[in-house]
């Protein structure tokens, strides 16, 4: 009986142990997971998301795009989050990519980032975006009958194709190529493109 109590009770012990040993060790990866687990960065209160079961706007389309990111930032500084929001509006938006944004140089980039060139910044991305009615894209433009486009800004585009590419030209005769074939919105039209125009 006596060599029954002492079995039973090294088998109480050894459990006793095992069970804290594990437990350390659920502590111990509990921390390390916590150490290793990244927080996942908050989404810019400054840009107007759109709720999901919601239609997206240009702007969120924007803000989708992997290389739309600079432009976006830009519509932030400028002040045109709200006009590229409003439900109001039907837009084309052309979209610099940042790859686009890149071939400017840092100086260029900088030199858009300082309050002070605020309304060449604001006339640079409004020189990107048509107000107005998409059934401008249902016309079929060619080299020889371009679409003429009159942005935000003033300025006036032309939009042609040639060789089974689409392409935009600014007074200047600066080209840039939609590289994608547009993303629909609840107000408008989205589409990449290779350059950045309008640009002084």
């Amino acid at each position: 009986m006596l060599k029954t109590v002492r079995i039973l009770g090294i088998f109480i012990i050894a459990a006793c142990l095992n069970s804290c040993k594990n437990e350390g060790k659920k502590d111990v990866a509990e921390e390390q997971e916590a150490a290793t687990t990244i927080e996942p960065a908050a989404a810019p209160s400054n840009l107007k998301t759109i709720p999901e079961g919601k239609n997206s706007t240009v702007l969120s389309r924007v803000i989708q795009m992997p290389q739309g990111t600079q432009f976006a930032r830009y519509s932030v500084t400028a002040h045109l989050t709200d006009d590229f929001a409003s439900e109001e509006n039907n837009f084309l938006v052309f979209v610099p990519s940042d790859d686009a944004f890149a071939a400017l140089g840092e100086d260029k980039k900088k030199w858009f980032s300082n309050s002070k060139n605020l309304p060449e910044l604001t006339a640079m991305l409004k020189g990107h975006v048509v107000k107005g009615n998409n059934k401008l894209l249902e016309k079929i433009p060619t080299a020889n009958s371009p679409l003429d486009l009159s942005t935000m800004s003033g300025r006036d585009l032309k939009l042609f194709s040639e060789n089974d590419s689409y392409f935009l030209e600014d007074a200047s005769g600066n080209r840039a190529k939609i590289i994608n074939e547009g993303t629909s919105s609840s107000n408008g039209t989205v589409f990449l493109i290779d350059k950045v125009l309008t640009v002084n």
